[in-house]
């Protein structure tokens, strides 16, 4: 019975050991965690008089400028940023011209896409009056942007945002060492500069030159989608198929619903390859059809795809999913699965332990 009782206690303290080992190999601070995916403050816009429509009625306003201006019309735009941390933040203050992304969405990217027909971009005739902008502990400031519209009368919609980007708090630059992450967090207000609301006219649209590239990691065939105009395409019905050279057969083809595009922009269409079969090279024909408004555009464009760019693309997507490790690297890789070994053994070592136990458990009842 003595020998069971030491045994019982041994094997407790190994179990207790094996435990700490299994449960704090990755430990995670969740103060840091909170951290990272809190919200430090807001930005919002202040409409002015000549705001065309009041989006900000209602339980959930969406406050963006949507202005009637003039030829050479100056005007500062202001908006409201509050600090809502406890320490002293900076943020950056600048203009971004709306483009359309490849999901057929308008965005405010630093370098879009943009079609010759833009005669005017947005972050050219618009500028921050000041880059940076440092804001108390619990404030709110206002910052400004300057627009001047150009001399001559534009017929049509300007687009673009102003970005209020916040740098990083020094507590989270601290956490950026420590966990290689850090957060920054970015508002964009909505900007929509028109002089002739009377002016009505018809959208156009073009195809650009058609090419191969990687989309989300994957081989793509990229058809580019001009429109021409100054303005704004909605519920966009987008299909495109891909045809070998002188086939009825299609290669490639996808439909896109609810598509939008910026004034004078690109939408980079993509028509991926998810199969793994690679997309070969030769002679295609792309045709296009797009519907809106009632209204049906067709294209069809003829294009070819190099072997060089084909190659080019399908070897960078063989580098992604079969990376040249380094030596560095590996040797970490290896010290990686050092650590797995030894917590797999630790668990296998507590799940015989626990049987070890249960079969003491029972042979000491069955004395008694």
């Amino acid at each position: 019975m003595k020998k069971s009782g030491k045994s019982i206690v041994f094997y407790l303290l190994v179990f207790v050991m094996l435990s700490g080992l299994t449960i704090f190999p990755g430990y995670a601070d969740e103060e840091s965690e909170i951290n990272l995916n809190k919200v430090n403050f807001t930005a919002q816009a202040v409409l002015p008089e000549n705001q065309i429509q009041n989006n900000a009625s209602g339980s959930n306003p969406k406050l963006y400028f949507d202005l009637k201006m003039e030829p050479e019309q100056e005007q500062l735009l202001e908006l409201i940023v509050t600090n809502k941390s406890e320490e002293e933040i900076t943020v950056g203050v600048s203009t971004l011209t709306a483009s359309t992304n490849g999901n057929g969405i308008i965005a405010y990217p630093e370098d879009g896409l943009y079609d010759e027909s833009l005669v005017y971009k947005f972050s050219d005739i618009a500028k921050a009056e000041e880059d940076e902008v440092k804001i108390p502990k619990l404030e709110s400031k206002s910052v400004f942007v300057r627009v001047k519209m150009p001399k001559d009368r534009y017929d049509g919609v300007l687009m673009g945002g102003i970005s209020v980007l916040q740098k990083p708090l020094d507590s989270e630059m601290n956490l950026e060492s420590e966990m290689g992450i850090v957060k920054q967090l970015r508002y964009i207000i909505g900007v929509r500069l028109a002089e002739n609301l009377d002016l009505k006219f018809e959208p156009e649209f073009e195809i650009g030159d058609i090419e191969s590239a990687i989309v989300d990691y994957y081989p793509a065939i990229v058809v580019p989608i001009k429109n021409t105009q100054a303005l704004i395409a909605r519920q966009i019905r987008a299909e495109v198929k891909v045809y070998p050279a002188g086939s009825g057969e299609v290669y490639a083809e996808r439909v896109m619903d609810d598509a939008e595009m910026a004034p004078n922009s690109i939408l980079p269409f993509p028509l991926k390859d998810e199969t793994g079969e690679r997309f070969r090279a030769g002679d295609y024909r792309a045709e296009v059809k797009l519907e809106l408004e009632g209204q049906t555009y067709e294209f069809a464009k003829d294009f070819v795809l190099t072997q060089e760019k084909v190659d080019e693309v399908n070897t960078s997507i063989a580098n992604i999913y079969n990376p040249v490790i380094p030596a560095s690297a590996q040797e970490q890789e290896g010290g990686s699965n050092i650590i797995l070994i030894v917590v797999i053994s630790a668990v296998a070592s507590i799940i015989i332990i626990l049987s070890v136990l249960l079969i003491l458990r029972k042979k000491k009842i069955k004395k008694i």
